[in-house]
């Protein structure tokens, strides 16, 4: 099945003015308390007034009888919370950029609860009113959100029909209503929110992606929770196997022994000769692979670092080691790649067990979420597509797994691991694609997650590099499969 070029359903961008693009506040009210400000304004009174139905002058003597305001008190009320009125300059110059990059396709409406004194004094605001297309007010409508009739209104207008208008606006009840007649509501006036869910909705996810990709050729590094950047293999390994692209990646392999190293130049919060390992070394000759003799040379170095349990290490030294399932499952797959999988069968019904148990569930020594060790069985599962016996058995056990992680919650990491092996199962995960899809950042990637745990500093890693290739992995998978 063909992937099918993307294009966004939506044509039309519809928003509130008031606390949205022009933000007001009653820290400045002093005329009438707050609460009595907040209470009068959702007043009948007040929305007739809006709707054009009565006069300001009418409106006045409604409120100085209803409320026992003199008409001075209530003049100095609306000219103290006008004075308040800025324009969110940042969301404006974020909806123009928009439209030009659709090439005009989007349209920018603006629908709002304003009485004819109240738009004037907006549109006497400092502001290029031209982005909009329309702009429908109360008072010129005759009518006002939350009403039905409202909305319908907006639509015969536009000549749109529900499902192609993005509706912003702070209210619930009016993003109700919107969405009542099959608008897409979205409730915010955060125009940095905005701004990320306008391009998710509207913007090619892949081509995006593929721009940060790009942008940050040979930056792809790793990062802590702390913040400080960490250069290392692994990662770098996992963007090449994603890609196939080398010009995104930076790798040193120190010394051009057989074996690898995670680090990339001095390692951070260790000793400098922090040494080589069996998880970095069997992803890159998975990856980058070697001469036949060579890699045979290495296995049997590799079977020289298994436990008493027979189990494999994780580290190429005889000092302090330790075992990890994900470890177990990626050198499995570099043995069995060069069809000598026998020889660590041991680890290979540990792991089996591991799954069976659900040991996983509260992550391993150096990777924290359960879905990086589906993630690499699945891995392991590719590459051995014509063994049956105990990898059929894991196959359906891992189905199995993945459907109970459906739904959970996941950091971006763990949730393009989880919808890669899905897919790859058959597994159609609607709402954690919907979920990927709003997790994309306004620059394209995705932020990084956990990938590893420091083990014995406990510090979270994540690169932003992976998470990207792997969610194009995922959502080229996912519209390709189903």
């Amino acid at each position: 099945m063909a992937i099918q070029k993307f294009e966004s359903t939506y044509t039309a961008v519809l928003l509130e003015l008031f606390n949205v693009v022009v933000k007001t506040s009653l820290d400045e009210l002093t005329a009438v308390p707050r609460l009595a400000y907040q209470s009068l304004i959702c007043y009948s009174s007040t929305l007739q007034y809006q709707r054009n139905e009565i006069s300001y002058d009418e409106y006045k003597r409604h409120l100085e009888a209803e409320w026992n305001l003199p008409p001075r008190v209530i003049d100095t009320m609306f000219a103290q919370v006008r004075g308040t009125m800025t324009v969110n300059t940042d969301l404006l110059e974020q909806l123009r950029r928009l439209k030009t990059t659709t090439g005009g396709r989007l349209q920018i409406y603006a629908v709002s609860n304003a009485s004819e004194k109240d738009y004037a004094h907006i549109r006497s605001l400092p502001v290029d009113w031209t982005i909009f297309d329309h702009i429908f007010t109360s008072a010129e409508m005759g009518m006002r959100k939350p009403e039905l009739r409202c909305f319908r209104h907006v639509l015969q207008s536009t000549s749109k029909s529900p499902h192609e208008i993005i509706f912003i606006d702070p209210e619930p009840e009016n993003v109700l209503t919107a969405q009542s007649l099959g608008m897409k509501g979205i409730k915010s006036t955060s125009a940095a929110e905005i701004e990320q869910i306008l391009h998710n909705l509207i913007l090619d996810p892949l081509s995006r992606a593929r721009s940060f990709l790009q942008q940050h050729a040979k930056q792809l590094h790793s990062v802590c929770e702390n913040g400080t950047i960490m250069k290392e293999n692994f990662a770098q390994l996992l963007i090449l196997e994603a890609t196939g692209d080398k010009t995104l990646i930076e790798l040193e392999h120190k010394d051009k022994s057989s074996t690898w190293n995670f680090f990339i130049g001095t390692p951070i919060f260790t000793k400098s000769n922090f040494p080589d390992d069996l998880d970095t070394t069997s992803m890159a000759t998975t990856v980058l692979g070697i001469e036949e003799k060579e890699a045979h040379q290495l296995l049997d170095r590799m079977l020289q670092y298994v436990n008493q349990d027979g189990l494999i290490l994780t580290f190429f030294t005889d000092r302090k080691n330790r075992i990890d399932p994900v470890v177990c499952v990626n050198v499995l797959t570099l043995f069995y790649t060069y069809g000598r999988g026998h020889e660590l069968a041991p680890t290979l019904e540990w792991i089996r067990q591991v799954v069976i148990k659900r040991a996983y569930m509260h992550g391993t020594p150096f990777y924290p979420n359960p879905e990086q060790f589906l993630f690499f069985l699945g891995r392991l599962l590719r590459h051995v597509p014509h063994l049956g016996g105990i990898f059929e058995e894991l196959r359906q056990l891992l189905r199995e797994r993945l459907k109970e992680r459906l739904g959970l919650p996941a950091d971006p990491i763990a949730l393009v691991m989880r919808l890669i092996s899905c897919n790859e199962m058959g597994i159609r995960d609607v709402r954690g694609m919907n979920r990927l899809l709003a997790m994309q950042c306004v620059d394209g990637g995705w932020e990084p997650g956990a990938m590893y745990t420091y083990a014995s500093k406990n510090i979270s890693i994540g690169n932003r590099g992976v998470s990207t290739v792997f969610a194009i992995q995922a959502i080229e998978g996912y519209r390709k499969r189903f």
